[in-house]
């Protein structure tokens, strides 16, 4: 009779664990316990994974951002209407541009984390960080207006 492959069997469980072999079986299942726990609870990992991503993007997305804004400013191009228009981005001023490029690396961030890794994860999030910035960027651009 075969013994089954994992924490109960001591070769396999020190295959998996090759530092518990001084400990023996105990050793072992204490492992695979933690192990399955960490598995189990894997929230910390998302906000992990999500953190990581933000603390890339957000400040990437603002310097471009920014540095796109004064390019067009230069031309005349932004920046020169008198009048807040949520509606026109061209009148939005430097620190809404800052805001709802921060807002979009978010919701990035937020949506390829939930997905995960894929072929079309990149599309799908960008999709709908464009979409949610799309619909909030308005929005908040009257909450500062006020």
């Amino acid at each position: 009779m075969q013994r089954h492959a994992g924490p109960g069997n001591p070769a396999i469980c020190h295959a998996m664990y090759p530092g518990e072999q001084r400990r023996g079986p105990a050793g072992c299942k204490q492992s695979a316990a933690l192990l399955q726990s960490a598995k189990e609870h894997n929230m910390p990992d998302f906000i992990y994974q999500v953190a990581i991503r933000v603390a890339v993007m957000v400040p990437t997305l603002v310097i471009m951002a920014a540095l796109l804004w004064y390019a067009l400013k230069s031309f005349g191009v932004v920046g020169t209407a008198q009048t807040l228009n949520p509606s026109d981005m061209r009148t939005w001023p430097l620190n809404i541009v800052l805001a709802v490029a921060g807002l979009f690396a978010v919701t990035f961030a937020i949506v390829i984390v939930a997905m995960g890794e894929g072929e079309w994860g990149a599309a799908v999030a960008g999709g709908v960080a464009a979409v949610v910035t799309i619909g909030l960027g308005p929005m908040l651009v009257k909450s500062f207006a006020r």
